[in-house]
């Protein structure tokens, strides 16, 4: 390749220096051409040795002894770091600083660093001897080793100055060594297993950290070519045996299996089930893949599209089928939909339409031939992704479906009920491979010519060693032609490190270009990045071609797809390219997504994948905050990030997958500066999204973290908004009483500025939410229509649809007529038309609408459609609201035993959920429809009385007890107690504005007291409940009261009569 940019820096000094400069800006030293540095990125293995009592010492010589002194434990140290492969970067003092892994990196930096640090200590014992002869003195030292990445400069002469925080931190553990011991950081620890006798310490509080910093004490340290051909697989017999009994088993009977291979990175869990699929026979399966990715955190269905990309014969028959075919063409559409943004993007399809639409296509596809779908990585997929594996699982379990996945054992951390056992799910965890089985493997790579002859029996005996059963980790160490050093490495990090270190300048350029493209990537995309940067690409197809001989990539043509081998090489990659590197690519690709790169080619780069946009923005913002903190291109690179992900945090809230849509939020916060305008908003999304979810303690905590900029005014930063929302949330969490909540109105008001609507919306919802404890459902509608009103003047159509959608539910409960609550849940049925989760509430609210006027069936199947869009997308949440809906619609039609049913399945659901407030009022219900069906009053009602039921907080829950139980003093003849309960059941129906129920309770009352013979107090009642049903429209109620009114008017005898 042509030379391209570099970066430069003054050999004196180190700053950076334009490639034509004669003279450095900074400091004025001449520079030539072997001054100019070349910035990388290295992972190093950094040495810290000081003297103990080097003060005292000092001033009890002479200088020119104290001299003499110096030199000999200098030269002795200077020569234990040479000799071990280090470089000594400077003496500051009495204290010595080396470096490992300069200028070029090896595997065993690290254990070579602590070795020479023991041989130091070691060797003072002998020099010891010499200066309490020559100067009647001892010396002794402490030695801190730490390891990371650090930011190198160095020259052809060899000279070179790093700069990192591991520098300062093995200082900060040299400080904090006993006398004559090594200590050492934990990066260090891992690279030493095996290898060194270690004893933990307490955590160390260091100057300059945060946090404690993990450390042990060395206590000593123990003696001790290129194919394409596919790693030999070794010791997995059983595993292949119980992938193959899994398959002819789902052959057999007809059904579907899920299996999870679990293992730790490199173990062969691909290599696996590739061996498994290419070894079966006919009937031969239909294979799809889908693997998921680290950097597409909060993406949920990336894995899906990719699995649809390998079905394209499979989904050309599925799409064809669909012009005759209704349910196919809502899963084709639906599908379809993933590749890029709808064109209506506010309501895309949700998590569980996306599961169904799946379904129907894998179904379609499964009944041809068999099916075997593999998922890959898991432990990085999103909660969505696994909850739609699971519904899978179940809903292709009549089906030949194999589902195989793969996955690190953090998905437990994921998902800790993911499927292992039991009927249709197996889990395989691959353990690491035996000492004899990793022999047997390593003899066998080293037989296919990938190490010289020579060194053949040393290299395998040292790799099998050294891998821990680890096959991949074997294939890599031996992929190291040519290294002479000893012992071979303990982390996969070190060793790859050391190879990215071994590569031709041009490899190890496209490598890195790579990593920033993700796991797999098009050769065009390298040439792309490369010709941005200013290189020609003559040469990248040869380039490619060596990456894969030695292991670094799959893949074959420059126009064809590659793929870093594992997960961790690519990782790995990344973190070690220079930071300036890679925020150059990542803006690079940023342009090509956005098409200002040139036209793209089939199967390159961008092809309308937002996601991947959103990653590069968001890496690229990332970098820039840490390279240039305050730069005004940073906030514009960050805005611009933190927009696309909350546009994708909005599609995922549209589709109801709102853990992701929370994940992508917390990405669009990070990525912003304390002071972001635009932070205040996200923050209260995030806190609506956590409420939403249930979790009220996170939603408060994501409001405690907002902390506006100090010395900020309160008309800089409105934050008087999250100060409203978090007295929401403790109201949602019970933790406000009604004089509470008005003393938080109260203190509120008076600091809300007229333009302030962001705050206004919340204060309104405050208000709704206090009229809801109070049961006046009209008075929240009028407040929620308040809060709607300030959310249409901010634009913001989210909070719009949200608060209408809450606004229908609050109608059929309110006083709203049933003719204007008609018409409202018909607008927005038609507006939700494509979201069947937004549709679910509407059309309960229009089923109990057209109830209250008298529309049995139509009410009935409007209740149907919403129980059957829940069922199949699985939203369990809408179960017992659903239930009682049902009850509501079944007391109405004057079936009492089927309210009663649902209104106890309704109970079952909230008891098993732990809603005891839910509970009790469902229990409530059913009782009272047990009672009209001709049952006696249940005796934990029969029994209260006056105190009993006023000691109830609930007034909706109050009026149906004092109801019930004074059903009971009727049915015993106690006149008394019934006044005394009919009393107690109006008082808390009185004021309450849902209507129905208000008319309900009087109506029940009235039939009591007439039957009582209190004929004035019943004439009363009945009159009360006549004028609610009239002014709620609910015909047959209405009927009934006048009815119950004609009866009394005429004063005929209540004895006996049914209610």
């Amino acid at each position: 390749m042509s030379s391209g940019p570099s970066n430069p820096a003054c050999g004196t000094c180190a700053a950076p220096a334009a490639p034509d400069a004669r003279f450095c800006a900074r400091c004025g030293a001449t520079l030539t051409r072997a001054d100019l540095r070349e910035a990388v990125r290295r992972h190093v293995v950094v040495l810290f040795a000081d003297l103990v009592g080097f003060t005292s010492m000092s001033e009890g010589l002479d200088p020119e002894a104290l001299r003499t002194v110096m030199d000999r434990y200098f030269g002795l140290v200077s020569r234990i770091i040479w000799d071990n492969g280090g470089a000594t970067e400077k003496f500051i003092g009495d204290a010595v600083m080396a470096v490992f892994g300069m200028p070029q990196v090896a595997e065993d930096d690290a254990v070579r660093a602590v070795q020479a640090g023991v041989e130091i200590i070691s060797a003072l014992e002998p020099l010891n001897v010499e200066l309490r002869q020559d100067f009647g003195l001892d010396v002794a030292v402490r030695i801190g080793v730490h390891s990371g990445p650090v930011s190198a400069t160095y020259d052809r002469s060899g000279d070179f100055r790093i700069v990192g925080d591991i520098v300062n931190t093995a200082s900060r553990l040299q400080s904090a060594a006993p006398h004559n011991r090594v200590l050492v950081g934990e990066a260090v620890a891992q690279s030493l297993r095996g290898r060194a006798q270690m004893r933990e310490v307490p955590a160390l509080t260091l100057k300059g950290k945060d946090a404690p910093v993990r450390a042990w004490c060395v206590e000593g340290l123990s003696s001790s070519v290129e194919t394409t051909q596919p790693t030999p697989l070794i010791g997995r017999d059983i595993e292949l045996a119980q992938l193959r009994q899994v398959y002819e088993r789902s052959l057999g009977n007809g059904r579907g299996a899920l299996v999870t291979v679990l293992g730790v990175p490199g173990v062969g869990k691909t290599r696996l089930l590739d061996e498994f699929l290419s070894g079966l026979g006919a009937p031969e399966p239909v294979v799809l893949r889908g693997r998921a990715q680290s950097f597409n955190r909060g993406v949920s269905y990336l894995p899906i599209v990719e699995l649809l990309r390998t079905a394209s014969a499979e989904w050309a028959a599925f799409v064809e089928r669909a012009s005759t075919d209704s349910a196919t063409a809502r899963a084709v559409t639906c599908l379809d939909g993933l590749s890029q943004r709808s064109s209506a993007p506010r309501h895309g399809a949700e998590v569980e339409e996306l599961a169904w639409a799946l379904r129907t296509f894998l179904k379609a596809v499964s009944t041809r031939r068999p099916l075997a779908l593999v998922w890959e990585d898991l432990h990085w997929a999103e909660p969505a992704l696994l909850d739609i594996l699971e519904y899978l699982a179940d809903e292709l379990s009549d089906l030949p479906v194999l589902q195989l996945c793969t996955a690190r054992h953090e998905l437990a951390d994921l998902r800790a009920d993911w499927p292992t056992g039991g009927t249709g799910s197996l889990t395989i965890d691959l353990a690491p491979l035996t000492p004899a089985e990793t022999l047997v493997l390593v003899s066998q790579l080293t037989a296919r010519g990938d190490v010289e002859a020579h060194v053949a029996d040393a290299v395998c005996d040292q790799v099998a060693s050294a891998s821990e059963g680890n096959p991949l980790f074997a294939e890599l160490l031996l992929a190291m032609e040519g290294s002479s050093r000893e012992p071979l490495p303990h982390t996969i990090t070190a060793v790859f490190a050391a190879r990215l270190d071994r590569l031709k300048p041009e490899d190890r350029r496209v490598l890195e270009i790579a990593a920033v493209l993700g796991r797999d990537f098009a050769g065009a995309d390298i040439a792309y990045v490369l010709a941005e940067d200013g290189y020609e690409p003559t040469d990248l197809s040869d380039c490619l071609d060596r990456l894969r001989r030695t292991r670094m990539l799959t893949g074959s043509r420059i126009s064809a797809r590659h793929c870093f081998v594992q997960a961790f090489s690519r990782d790995t990659t990344y973190e070690l390219s220079g930071k300036r590197s890679r925020l150059r690519w990542h803006l690079a690709l940023v342009n090509r997504a956005e098409g200002r790169g040139g036209p793209l080619r089939e199967g390159e780069f961008g092809g309308g994948s937002e996601s991947l946009l959103t990653y590069h923005l968001e890496a690229a913002a990332m970098l820039s905050r840490q390279l240039h903190p305050t730069s005004a291109e940073t906030e514009h690179i960050s805005r611009r990030a933190s927009e696309q992900l909350a546009e994708q945090a909005a599609d995922a809230t549209d589709r109801k997958d709102l853990r992701s849509a929370a994940g992508l939020l917390e990405r669009a916060l990070g990525v912003l500066a304390d002071d972001a305008p635009g932070r205040l908003g996200l923050t209260l999304w995030l806190s609506d999204i956590r409420c939403e979810l249930g979790e009220l303690h996170v939603a408060d905590a994501v409001l405690r973290a907002w902390s506006p900029q100090p010395g900020r005014s309160p008309s800089d930063v409105p934050s008087l908004a999250v100060s409203i929302q978090r007295e929401i949330i403790s109201l949602r969490a019970g933790n406000r009483t009604i004089e509470a909540v008005l003393d938080a109105e109260r203190r509120f008001e008076p600091q809300l500025r007229a333009d302030d609507h962001l705050a206004w919306c919340r204060f309104h919802q405050l208000r709704s939410h206090r009229h809801l404890m109070k049961e006046e459902s009209g008075a929240a509608e009028r407040s929620l229509a308040a809060a709607r009103r300030h959310a249409e003047f901010l634009g913001d159509m989210r909070e719009v649809d949200r608060i209408d959608r809450t606004a229908v539910e609050l109608a059929f409960w309110g006083p709203a007529p049933v003719t204007d609550g008609l018409a409202r849940c018909r607008e927005l049925v038609e507006r939700f038309k494509d979201s069947r989760v937004s549709l679910v509430p509407i059309l309960a609210a229009m089923a109990g609408f057209l109830a209250l006027d008298s529309r049995f069936d139509e009410a009935r199947d409007a209740a149907d459609t919403a129980a059957s869009y829940a069922t199949e997308l699985r939203m369990h949440s809408a179960d017992a609201a659903l239930f009682h809906l049902s009850g509501v619609i079944g007391s109405l039609a004057k079936e009492p035993e089927r309210a009663c049913r649902d209104f106890r399945r309704a109970r079952d659901i909230l008891a098993t959920a732990g809603q005891s407030d839910g509970e009790a009022l469902m229990d409530a219900y059913a009782a009272r429809e047990s009672v009209s069906a001709g049952a006696p009053v249940p005796p934990r009602y029969a029994e209260l009385d006056g105190p009993d039921v006023r000691a109830v907080t609930d007034r909706r829950l109050g009026a149906l007890v004092s109801t019930l139980a004074a059903r009971s003093a009727a049915d015993a003849g106690d006149a008394e107690r019934l006044t005394r309960l009919a009393g107690a059941a109006l008082d808390f129906a009185s004021g309450m504005d849902d209507l129905y129920f208000r008319g309900a309770i009087n109506r029940d009352v009235a039939a009591l007291r007439f039957r009582a013979g209190d004929v004035a107090g019943a004439g009363l009642a009945a009159a009360v409940a006549r004028d609610c049903f009239l002014a709620k429209g609910a015909r047959a109620a209405t009927s009934e009261a006048e009815d119950l009114l004609a009866l009394i008017s005429d004063q005929q005898p209540a004895k006996g009569a049914s209610e």
